[in-house]
């Protein structure tokens, strides 16, 4: 989380918020020009519950992000102390900064995080909390899991070795406790010649008859049953008006901890575009759109490490969700003795958030007989490995303090992806893609938004790579709409390109205007004449 202390921070954020188009977590935005805004008592109380507080911006204008600035930054750092010292309670620290950027004054206020023994705090006698771009008042369970993180370890049964009533060990899947007592045998000298019933209670599977919660969840049949909670919900969601489906294919997954797993895995798998890539050796090799190595550790982190507190398991559920820019994966309960940043920091790092349940996990393999958690703490850098490795962003971790969220930026276009670098070698790319089972009608609307995966041409106009990065020096979209009338060998109208390269029509007519102004593409027909077409210049016009 930046700090925003210079000019280029600040500008830096601004746009990253306008390619997110809106606001997030840690940033709130305002223009302020008619002073201060009116629910600035609500944002600084939200970020005042957040694990690592947060920031408000004034002078930028919200649609686009843009900075117009302040006329007295003094008065308005000055108002904002006075909102948070006098409008919330326990009233937090804040630290306000004034920055120059473009001969234009823009107020930076750092909302920092109350002691959790104080938390929560509260506004007009609400409590509020940050969720993605805006500010909510949190419902009463979420304030009883603060309530809880307030207690020290002492003080807390761990939840995972609390019995559940009415279950014994005929509620335990034979095929998993089969390979899960080998394993504990084979791995733990002491227990290398106990009996079954007792590795099962002396690893807290089970405790005076009846299995513990992490036993339950981890090798039971059904533990959906005795806690619904443990469900997990995925879905895909659709934006735009134009589709009339919203979500679809939604699933709810039961099953132990290995089981769902597979099943979310799988889910995601199905879901996610691929890519078709060539090798060298003619070999054809399937990508998909995000890197599964990174996914799985978010998703095991999520199953493993979730809230097993009885308030959360009265309502609160691991949600998968892949829309049309980004997968998110949020599991209830906030990061435990640790934040954000030492999470992501390259020094080991390894909280056990479930004890019980995360020394089962540790014994558990994937239906590919990988162990589903490594234990050794590393599994963060290796998400983080992954995501670089495919040339895209880093995914973004959110701790609320009652949920935390891994949330993975998807590539909108083949080029986002490193290619060579993710098979090892130089590679061409197919234009079919797989985009999973989506409906036409959604299809048709998402196809509009991305760019066509081209093969590398052997005709005289693409022959080399060198014409290909200039095609796309001009636009994006360029080398498909050349490459579409290469093979068509003819005159195109713009709604013909569109059906054909699976662009819009204003895409098109984007990338048109630079292309005829190179001389790469002539048009023959006047703007706004129907019959307009476009045809290929020969190579020799510009090259």
């Amino acid at each position: 989380m930046s700090k925003l202390e210079s000019e280029e921070e600040l500008l830096a954020l601004l746009a990253r918020l306008r390619l997110h188009c809106g606001d997030d977590t840690f940033y709130k935005v305002k223009a302020a020009q008619g002073g201060l805004p009116e629910d600035l008592g609500k944002t600084i109380c939200a970020f005042a519950n957040m694990p690592e507080g947060g920031f408000i911006v004034l002078g930028v204008s919200e649609p686009n992000f843009d900075v117009i600035g302040v006329t007295r930054p003094a008065d308005i750092e000055a108002g904002v102390v006075s909102v948070a010292q006098n409008a919330v309670v326990p009233a937090p620290s804040v630290t306000t900064r004034t920055l120059a950027v473009n001969g234009k004054s823009v107020v930076v206020a750092q909302v920092h995080p109350l002691a959790v023994m104080h938390k929560p705090a509260t506004f007009q006698g609400s409590p509020y909390l940050r969720q993605a771009d805006g500010d909510y008042v949190m419902p009463a369970t979420e304030q009883r899991m603060l309530e809880v993180a307030k207690l020290t370890d002492r003080e807390i049964d761990s939840p995972d070795a609390q019995v559940v009533a009415d279950t014994n060990v005929r509620d335990l899947k034979a095929d998993l406790v089969e390979k899960y007592i080998r394993a504990c045998r084979r791995e733990v000298r002491p227990l290398s010649e106990s009996t079954d019933e007792e590795v099962l209670r002396n690893t807290r599977v089970a405790r005076e008859g009846q299995l513990t919660l992490a036993g339950l969840y981890g090798l039971g049949t059904f533990p959906q049953g005795a806690c619904p909670a443990l469900t997990v919900t995925a879905a895909v969601r659709y934006s735009g008006t134009r589709a009339t489906v919203r979500t679809s294919d939604l699933k709810r997954f039961n099953g132990p901890v290995p089981e769902l797993f597979d099943a979310v895995m799988d889910w995601i798998r199905q879901n996610l575009t691929s890519y078709q890539a060539y090798l060298p050796s003619g070999d054809l090799r399937s990508i998909p759109e995000l890197p599964l190595n990174a996914i799985r550790e978010a998703v095991a982190n999520a199953l493993v490490h979730r809230d097993l507190g009885p308030d959360t398991l009265l309502e609160k559920s691991i949600d998968i969700r892949l829309e049309p820019r980004k997968l998110v994966i949020s599991s209830p309960g906030g990061l435990k003795s640790l934040t954000v940043s030492q999470l992501l920091s390259e020094e080991l790092t390894r909280v056990q958030v479930n004890q019980h349940l995360y020394r089962i996990a540790t014994y558990m393999t994937d239906a590919d007989r990988n162990n589903i958690i490594k234990g050794e703490g590393g599994g963060i850098q290796t998400m983080l490995r992954e995501v670089k490795r495919y040339g895209l962003p880093a995914p973004t971790i959110i701790d609320t303090g009652v949920k935390v969220t891994v949330v993975f930026p998807r590539p909108q276009y083949v080029d986002d992806i490193n290619v060579d670098a993710v098979l090892g070698s130089p590679t061409r790319i197919s234009p079919f893609v797989d985009p999973g089972p989506v409906p036409a009608e959604v299809l048709l609307q998402e196809n509009t938004s991305k760019e066509v995966a081209s093969p590398t041409a052997s005709g005289p106009l693409l022959a080399s790579r060198d014409t290909d990065s200039w095609l796309r020096g001009l636009s994006r979209n360029a080398p498909a709409i050349v490459e579409t009338l290469r093979d068509r060998k003819g005159a195109l109208s713009t709604g013909e390109l569109a059906l054909l390269t699976g662009l819009s029509v204003a895409q098109i007519r984007y990338a048109l205007k630079p292309l005829q102004e190179e001389g790469v593409i002539q048009r023959d027909g006047g703007q706004g004449v129907k019959t307009t077409t476009y045809t290929l210049c020969e190579p020799s016009t510009h090259m």
